[in-house]
C-alpha cells in the first residue's frame, strides 16, 4: 500500500456461541454471516445511536437504517437465527424501528418478529368520527385535453403543494376536514415568496373530539408510510414529534426531497373552528379566509418580534413580507388603476385617438385573478397602466410619444391629473397619473405605459365594465414576450410569474368557442413563433392550445438555438494526462441521468458538462476550489464549481467570452445572471438540471471560471494535471496554498458574509492536512517551483503561513512537516 495512512486496517474479532454455522455464506472465497445477522447488527448501530446526538451520530444512524432497509427488501432472507441472543434483545429495537420506517412490516413477520410490531388502530374505527360534507366542486375542473407540466422533477413549490395535497385527502378519509394558513396560503392567495412548508387546520365538532394532534400525524403515518414519516422534536423537553413528506422512501431525506408538516387544532394560536362553507378553494387547494389569513399573519409577526429565541426574532421579517404582499392585493390599488385608465380614455377619445388597454390589467379584465400581485410592488408600491393607441397607416404621420405626454397632460384639469417625471434609472420621461381621491402616500400614483401600434383590426378591440381591452390572443404574445426575455436581463420570478399567466390564460382560451384567430398586430404575432416552441418544449401539454391560436407546429424547435460563434479551437494533444482511459472525453457518449441527483451529484454533473464543453472550444480546464478538495477526499460537500481555464501562448479570450460560449453550446443546462453588483461588468454562469423558469439551491449551481493571473493562479503544462473520478484537478500543492490564500482575503475581508467563510476555509485545510496526498509533500516540497508559484505568491504564502499557524497553533507541527516556517 502507498502512503502511512493506507496501511493501516484496524481489526475487531468477537467471540460467538452458535450451533447455526451451516448458516455461514461462502462469497468470492470468504465466509459470511447470515444476512439476517447482519441486519440485526445494524439494527442495533442503529437504536444505539441516540436521538439527541451529534450531527455525524445522526448521519451515522441515518446510513445504518437505510442498511436495514435495503436488507429487508433481499429474498433470501434466513429464519433460522445465527445468534439467539441478538434475536431476543432485538424486539424492541423493531418497535422503535417500525415506528419511523413502518413500509417493512412483511419483512419482518417473515424474520418471525410479528408480536414486534406495532398495532395501530384505524382511524376511521378508532374515533367513530362522521365526516364533514365537503363541497361537491372544490375547485374549477381541468378543461379537457389541456395537461399540466410533467412533476418528473418537482420543484420546491410543487413538492409542497404535492404534500398539501396528499396531506389533505388522506385527512379526508379519516373524516376530517382541513385547511391551508401560513405561508403556502399567501402563495396561493397570491404572494410572491415561496413557501418552505405546509401548515393545516384541523377543523372538527366542536365536542367529543378524543384525539390528539400526535394522533393525526400516527395515522397519516400508518395510511401512507411511504410519503409520510415523523422525526423527534430538536427540544429535548418537547413530547410531539415532527411530521415530514418525503417524495421516496430513502433513509436520508434533504431540503430538496422533503417538507415539514404542521397541523393544529382550533384554539391553538387563536385559530376559529369556523365552517367548512367558508374554505376559500385555489388550485384545488383548501385556504383559510383571507381575512383570517391576513390577522393570522399580523399576529405571527407580533409573537416573532416579541420573542427572545434569535431564530424566530428573524421571522419577523419574513412576516412583514407577507403582510406588505398580502395588503398589496387590496381594492384600493385596483380602484387606482380603474381610475387611471377612464382618465386615459377620456382624453384620448377626446383627443380622436383609439385606444385599448393591455398588459396586467388585460389580464384582470379577462378574469386572471391572480395579476394584482403582478400589478403592485412591495418594496415600491407604485401602480402600472399599460395602454395601446391604435394608429392606422391610413392617418398619415402620428405624433412622437413625448409629444403626446405633453399633450396629456396639458388636456388633464382638476386635482386629479397626469404629470411628468424624469426616471433616473432609463434616462426617460415617465408619464404618471396622481389620483387625489386616494389614500396614502404612494397609492395616488399610477405609472402610465403608452405605445403605437399599427393595426386595421380595430374591431377586434373587447369592451369590459366599460373599458376597452386588447384581444385575450394579443394579451397572451404579450406575456409570452415577457417570458422569453433572457435571464440575463430578468429574474427566474419574473420568468415563472408570466409563466403561471400564460398557462391561466392558455386555460381560457381553451375554453373559449368564439375565438378571434386575426393577429392585432402581425409583427408581435410573427416574432412570437419562435417562442411559442420554446414554450411548447417546456409546456408540451399546451400545444393543442397554440394550435387554436393559429399558430402551426412545422417549426422546429432546434432553429431556436443561436449559431455557434466562430471559436477557433485549437488541436489538441494526443495525450493529456498519463491514465488516458479515465480522461473525459467530449465524443464518447454521456452517462444516464440520475433521476433525483444529491446536491454534491448535481455539482460533480456541472464540473463534468463544463469541462467537456470548454474542450469542444479547445481549452483545457482543471478543478480547484470546494470541490477539488471534496475529490481529493475531504468530507464538505461543494456547493460550486471553480475552473481554471489553462491559456494557449498568445490568447486574448476573457471569461466572460467563455461563459457566452457555454451558454450557446448547452442553453438547456447553462445560463447567466447579471452580478448583484450594479457597476460590476461581468455576468454570472449557472448550470441547472431543467430548464425551468424557477431556479433554486436544489436545481442549479454556480459555475466560476478563471484564467491564470487571476488570485496568484498559474498557467501550468497539462502534464501536472491530477486525475480522479475522470475529473481534471489541479495540483494538490496549488489547492493547499490557494485555499490557505483564500482564508487569508476572507479574514481581513470587511463583507461580512465573506468575512464568515474563513470558517469553511479553515475546515479544508484541516481537512487537506489529514490526507495522504498531504504526506507526499514532506519528501517533495515543491514550493520553489516557479512553474506554480510566483516568486511574489512564494513570499505571501509563506507570511500566511506563519499567520494561519499563530491563530491556529494546533496546526504548526503539519505544516513544519512540508517545510515551512511557523
Amino acid at each position: 500500500m502507498k502512503g502511512k495512512t493506507k496501511k493501516i486496517c484496524a481489526v475487531d474479532i468477537s467471540y460467538l456461541d452458535s450451533p447455526a454455522d451451516h448458516l455461514i455464506r461462502d462469497v468470492n472465497g470468504l465466509p459470511f454471516v447470515a444476512i439476517s445477522y447482519i441486519l440485526l447488527q445494524k439494527l442495533r448501530e442503529w437504536a444505539e445511536s441516540p436521538e439527541k446526538s451529534s450531527k455525524r451520530s445522526r448521519k451515522q444512524a441515518e446510513l445504518a437504517a437505510g442498511v436495514v432497509l435495503e436488507l429487508l427488501k433481499a429474498d433470501n432472507l434466513d429464519i433460522e437465527p445465527l445468534d439467539p441472543s441478538l434475536l431476543s434483545t432485538s424486539r424492541q429495537h423493531i418497535s422503535r424501528f417500525m415506528a419511523q420506517y413502518s413500509g417493512y412490516a412483511s419483512a419482518w413477520e417473515k424474520l418471525g418478529f410479528a408480536s414486534a410490531l406495532p398495532v395501530v388502530k384505524s382511524p376511521s374505527l378508532s374515533w367513530q368520527i362522521q365526516p364533514f360534507e365537503l363541497p361537491s366542486i372544490p375547485c374549477s375542473p381541468e378543461p379537457e385535453g389541456f395537461e399540466s407540466p410533467p412533476l418528473a422533477e418537482p420543484t420546491r413549490i410543487q413538492m409542497v403543494i404535492m404534500a398539501a395535497n396528499h396531506s389533505v385527502r388522506l385527512l379526508s378519509k379519516c373524516g376530517w376536514c382541513s385547511t391551508v394558513f401560513g405561508s403556502l396560503a399567501c402563495f396561493l392567495y397570491g404572494n410572491d415568496r415561496v413557501p418552505n412548508d405546509v401548515d393545516l387546520l384541523i377543523l372538527g365538532p366542536s365536542s367529543g373530539n378524543m384525539f390528539t394532534i400526535e394522533d393525526l400525524k400516527q395515522n397519516l403515518v400508518v395510511l401512507d408510510p411511504y410519503h409520510f414519516f415523523t422525526t423527534p422534536s430538536q427540544d429535548e423537553q418537547a413530547t410531539y414529534r415532527i411530521l415530514w413528506y418525503r417524495l421516496t422512501d430513502g433513509p436520508i431525506q434533504t431540503t430538496k426531497t422533503s417538507c415539514k408538516i404542521d397541523l393544529l387544532l382550533p384554539g391553538v394560536m387563536n385559530f376559529p373552528n369556523f365552517p367548512p362553507s367558508l374554505i376559500h378553494w385555489d388550485e384545488g387547494l383548501p385556504l383559510i379566509p383571507f381575512s383570517l389569513l391576513l390577522l393570522q399573519k399580523l399576529q405571527a409577526w407580533d409573537d416573532h418580534r416579541r420573542s427572545k429565541n434569535a431564530i424566530e426574532w428573524q421571522r419577523q421579517r419574513t412576516d412583514m413580507e407577507d403582510l406588505v404582499g398580502l395588503t398589496g392585493l387590496s381594492a384600493i390599488q385596483m380602484q387606482l388603476i380603474n381610475n387611471a385608465a377612464l382618465a386615459l380614455i377620456t382624453i384620448l377619445r377626446r383627443m380622436n385617438y383609439t385606444c385599448a388597454l393591455c398588459g396586467d390589467l388585460a389580464c384582470y379584465g379577462f378574469g386572471i385573478e391572480r395579476v394584482p400581485k403582478v400589478l403592485s410592488r412591495p418594496l415600491t408600491p407604485v401602480q402600472k397602466l399599460e395602454a395601446l393607441i391604435l394608429a392606422p397607416s391610413t392617418r398619415g404621420v402620428w405624433p412622437s410619444l413625448e409629444t403626446l405626454k405633453v399633450q396629456l397632460v396639458q388636456h388633464s384639469q382638476g386635482q386629479s391629473r397626469f404629470f411628468i417625471s424624469w426616471d433616473t434609472q432609463d434616462n426617460s420621461n415617465v408619464l404618471s397619473y396622481f389620483d387625489h381621491t386616494m389614500k396614502g402616500n404612494y397609492e395616488k400614483i399610477c405609472v402610465i405605459d403608452i405605445s403605437f401600434i399599427e393595426t386595421t383590426a380595430v374591431h377586434l378591440i373587447r369592451d369590459i365594465d366599460g373599458l376597452p381591452f386588447v384581444p385575450i390572443s394579443y394579451v397572451v404574445l404579450q406575456k409570452l414576450e415577457e417570458w422569453a426575455v433572457p435571464l440575463s436581463k430578468t429574474s427566474t420570478k419574473a420568468r415563472r410569474a408570466a409563466a403561471d399567466i400564460i398557462q391561466a390564460m392558455l386555460k381560457l382560451v381553451h375554453m373559449l368557442d368564439n375565438l378571434d384567430t386575426e393577429p392585432l398586430y402581425p409583427p408581435l404575432w410573427d416574432a412570437s413563433r419562435e417562442r411559442v416552441q420554446r414554450f411548447i418544449s417546456e409546456y408540451s401539454g399546451s400545444a393543442a392550445v397554440w394550435k387554436k391560436l393559429g399558430f402551426g407546429l412545422e417549426l422546429s424547435i432546434a432553429k431556436a438555438i443561436p449559431p455557434l460563434p466562430p471559436i477557433q479551437p485549437s488541436e489538441p494533444p494526443q495525450i493529456l494526462c498519463s491514465s488516458p482511459e479515465v480522461f473525459l472525453d467530449p465524443t464518447e457518449p454521456q452517462l444516464p441521468p440520475i433521476a433525483n441527483p444529491t446536491r454534491t451529484q448535481m455539482v460533480i454533473m456541472a464540473a463534468q458538462d463544463s469541462i467537456r464543453l470548454l474542450y469542444k472550444c479547445g481549452w483545457r480546464s482543471a478543478i480547484f476550489g470546494g470541490l477539488a478538495c471534496f475529490l481529493y477526499g475531504n468530507s464538505r460537500s461543494p456547493n460550486d464549481v471553480d475552473l481554471l481555464v489553462l491559456l494557449r501562448p498568445g490568447s486574448t479570450i476573457t471569461a466572460e467570452e467563455l461563459k457566452r460560449n457555454l451558454v450557446v453550446l448547452d442553453p438547456y443546462h447553462f445560463f447567466t445572471t447579471p452580478s448583484k453588483d450594479p457597476q460590476a461588468a461581468y455576468c454570472i454562469l449557472w448550470y441547472r438540471l431543467t430548464n425551468a423558469p424557477a431556479q433554486t439551491a436544489q436545481t442549479a449551481c454556480k459555475i466560476d471560471l478563471l484564467l491564470p493571473g487571476t488570485l496568484n493562479l498559474p498557467n501550468f503544462p497539462p502534464s501536472l494535471i491530477h486525475w480522479d473520478e475522470g475529473l481534471p484537478l489541479v495540483p494538490f500543492s496549488l489547492l493547499l496554498v490557494q485555499k490557505l490564500q483564500a482564508w487569508d482575503d476572507h479574514r481581513r475581508s470587511r463583507n461580512p458574509i465573506k468575512w464568515q467563510r474563513q470558517r469553511t476555509d479553515m475546515e479544508d485545510l484541516d481537512g487537506l492536512t489529514c490526507l495522504s496526498s498531504f504526506d507526499s509533500l514532506k519528501s517533495s516540497q515543491p514550493w520553489s517551483d516557479t512553474t506554480l508559484f510566483s516568486p511574489e505568491f512564494q513570499k505571501l504564502t509563506k507570511e500566511r503561513v506563519i499567520n494561519y499557524c499563530t491563530s491556529f497553533p494546533s496546526s504548526a507541527p503539519a505544516w513544519t512537516s512540508i517545510g515551512f516556517e511557523t
